[in-house]
């Protein structure tokens, strides 16, 4: 049996999107605790503030322009309908975030915000990756409550059933992926929070995320059934991109090490 779910929270009579708010909220939380610890790290309140808002910025951009190139082939298998309907055609461009975009939009600003201000980038892209996961956190459980990023069709526990007016397969019980996810990603950051309280070298919490996170992406990816996703072989675009964010996160684990170690021999010499 199923449970169903509804996207709206009933305020004063207005409806408020629940997507809309857990993203809010995620955010407000992540950028306010990145402010706030910052000077546990040795790094400046002020520049991890400005630097999450240019992340802010360029992770919603790209995330929009992945999800605009995934749902591609879609548009273009079912064109007539879309230039015929234009709420379909806004719905399309209106609605819609791929993770991988976000983050790859995130550190690209991030690091045009070091270049601009003559800060070091590293140190604030770690800072950042700590409470990244609890953010995607707060996003996956809007989009459990959109109907978006839906779970493949399930009968046992937790199965849930989104009702029409959610974006999610109306009527058939599912998987809830989106919260298996959310879970994960909080205790992600429970783990990063933790064995990074302290300075470590440089670009190790980002390398630390980057690998865990790619790895349960990939995993979770098996448990997704959403056709706008795309895929490409035997994998969907998420899985390749995580394959491709592992061994990037391996390198910069290697190149983190090595500057530790080049660093230490110049303070002997």
């Amino acid at each position: 049996m199923g449970f169903s779910m509804f996207p709206f929270l009933d305020i004063f009579g207005r409806q408020i999107p629940l997507y809309g708010l857990f993203l809010v909220v995620g955010t407000v939380v992540g950028i306010l605790l990145l402010y706030l610890t910052a000077p546990q790290k040795g790094l400046f309140r002020d520049d991890a503030l400005y630097s999450g808002l240019y992340a802010l910025i360029g992770g919603l951009l790209g995330a929009k322009l992945l999800y605009l190139l995934t749902a591609l082939p879609i548009l273009v298998r079912h064109f007539a309908y879309f230039s015929g309907s234009f709420s379909a055609f806004y719905a399309l461009f209106a609605g819609g975030y791929v993770y991988y975009g976000g983050l790859l939009g995130g550190v690209f600003t991030m690091w045009l915000y070091s270049r601009q201000f003559k800060t070091p980038f590293l140190p604030y892209l770690d800072h950042a990756a700590i409470f990244l996961p609890l953010i995607h956190a707060f996003g996956r459980v809007g989009c459990f409550f959109a109907g978006c990023c839906y779970g493949i069709p399930y009968q046992g526990i937790f199965a849930v059933i989104f009702p029409l007016e959610t974006l999610g397969l109306a009527g058939v019980a599912l998987f809830p992926v989106q919260l298996l996810e959310s879970l994960l990603n909080f205790l992600l950051f429970l783990g990063l929070f933790f064995v990074f309280r302290k300075q470590r070298k440089s670009g190790q919490a980002a390398a630390t995320y980057l690998v865990c996170y790619a790895l349960i992406r990939f995993a979770l990816e098996f448990l997704r059934y959403d056709e706008v996703r795309g895929s490409f072989w035997l994998f969907s675009t998420s899985q390749w991109i995580s394959v491709i964010a592992f061994f990037v996160g391996l390198l910069l684990f290697y190149f983190a090490g090595k500057r530790g170690t080049l660093s230490k021999r110049k303070n002997v010499l």
